[in-house]
């Protein structure tokens, strides 16, 4: 099986700790191009690794608490 195939199929037991921009993306129901702005304009920290940008895990923790924070006030 070739690294082309083998990605989105490996599975590890351990918690996710960073997303990349797509995923982060899809996980907020959210624009790629959004998330890409957001990073750019300081909103949402932010990594590079390899080449391509990575969100940590506690930037959506972050996103997530503001939102439910303004649905129950």
């Amino acid at each position: 099986m070739s690294t082309a195939q083998a990605k989105g199929k490996v599975q590890a037991d351990v918690q996710r700790e960073a997303w990349s921009v797509r995923e982060f993306a899809c996980a907020l129901g959210a624009n790629v191009h959004t998330i890409y702005r957001m990073c750019n304009r300081g909103e949402l920290a932010w990594f590079q690794l390899a080449g391509e940008k990575r969100i940590p895990n506690s930037e959506l923790e972050r996103l997530m608490a503001e939102a439910y924070g303004r649905v129950a006030s």
